[in-house]
């Protein structure tokens, strides 16, 4: 629990944190507003300045966060400090007071100082600023100790500084009021989602467990853990990625969300449960806007949205070698599906619609290799072609026009 502090004449305790609200000048504040004009604060301190290690007093309980103030009158790397085989050094968290209306918390992966969040913080400790840790879920060695080498003494530590891996398949998501959006201003929160073939779906310290924002939070859910950083294996056909949205202070929101490297066959999408869309995600950013009225309980949902994922079990060369083909697309009126190699006795056709609805199935005749199917009922727009074969499956993007 927080403990107060009663008067602002007591001293402060170097490495020790403190939480505080600074809003200015009270003659042209008024308290009662968010929106009262600020003006600019100088804090300073006197006293003498710490030298020599210094050893956190740190939480002795799995599980729990440890809040951890800068005990020197330097900038400090984190990956430099000393901490104990079972604390979570993987991440650790900063309150930005930048993010959203009242500021948000921003997980920062140790090993390179990126973050999912808009935020200038990182790896970097500067003199004044303080971060969370975790423990991890079992294990009993919760030690921290800052030395006189984890001192960063040059090198500019404004950047985040982030590893170049172009290999990386990744989400990262952010949860935008249109109006912050449109104004260029920063997000209300933000999540990570890591995919690699080393990767595991459980819960476990690869993965940052998320601290609760004042307003809105988004997480991802897994085993009952909301998460703010996930690192999982690589997608599976039909695998769901559960998202949390909570704390909506607006109605009107925007979904930026940056996709990087999936797999060759694998696509994702985001299914809103309220309005049965289901959006691609395609490489690169996309912008998902969104209204949630608070007036209706599934608009406003914890469990509204989840990332789902198409794999394909065949790659286009697989096809094109077994002589498939679908055209034309786009289409107007009929479309052929050229079977190839495909056994006819067990292929299935279907077309689905952007929010997953099957809109034409079709039954293949034995022997029968040249399949025309009728879209000329369908609507303008994107869908996608699935071919079955005996368990194994091919999706295809199909314009009708």
């Amino acid at each position: 629990p927080w403990e107060a502090v009663t008067s602002t004449n007591q001293h402060l305790e170097a490495g020790k944190p403190y939480r505080i609200m600074v809003r200015g000048d009270r003659e042209t504040v008024d308290l009662s507003s968010n929106d009262s004009p600020s003006s600019d604060v100088t804090l300073s301190a006197t006293g003498n300045l710490h030298t020599g290690d210094f050893d956190v007093e740190i939480s002795d309980y799995s599980d729990n966060f440890t809040f951890v103030g800068n005990p020197y009158q330097a900038v400090v790397d984190l990956n430099e400090v000393s901490f104990g085989d079972d604390v979570n050094n993987s991440f650790i968290y900063y309150w930005d007071a930048s993010l959203g209306d009242r500021g948000a918390f921003a997980t920062i992966e140790l090993s390179d100082g990126s973050s999912t969040s808009n935020t200038e913080a990182n790896q970097f400790l500067r003199p004044g600023q303080a971060f969370f840790i975790r423990n991890n879920d079992s294990g009993s060695d919760f030690s921290i100790q800052f030395n006189e080498d984890s001192k960063a003494v040059s090198g500019d530590q404004t950047q985040v500084f982030s590893s170049e891996n172009n290999a990386l398949s990744l989400i990262n998501m952010r949860l935008y009021t249109q109006e912050a959006f449109a104004n260029n201003l920063k997000e209300q929160d933000a999540l990570g989602l890591r995919f690699s073939a080393e990767g595991n779906n459980a819960v476990d310290h690869q993965d940052a467990v998320k601290m609760i924002n004042l307003d809105e939070n988004l997480a991802s859910l897994n085993n009952d853990q909301l998460l703010s950083i996930e690192n999982r294996n690589l997608p599976e056909n039909e695998e769901e990625i559960q998202l949390i949205t909570q704390g909506y202070t607006s109605d009107n929101y925007i979904f930026w969300a940056d996709l990087q490297n999936l797999p060759e066959g694998t696509t994702a999408f985001l299914k809103d449960a309220y309005t049965d869309e289901l959006t691609e995600l395609e490489n690169g950013i996309n912008e998902i806007p969104f209204v949630a009225d608070s007036s209706i309980e599934e608009s406003i949902s914890l469990y509204r949205f989840t990332i789902e994922f198409d794999v394909e079990t065949f790659s286009n060369q697989d096809f094109e070698s077994l002589g498939v083909e679908i055209y034309p697309n786009p289409v107007s009126e009929n479309l052929f599906i050229n079977l190839g190699e495909l056994q006819s006795n067990k292929t299935h056709i279907s077309i689905f619609d952007v929010a997953g609805r099957k809109v034409i199935q079709q039954q293949v005749k034995a022997d029968e290799s040249l399949i025309q199917v009728d879209v000329a009922q369908l609507q303008s727009g994107l869908y996608f072609v699935e071919v079955q074969e005996d368990g194994k499956k091919f999706t295809k993007k199909l314009i009708k026009k």
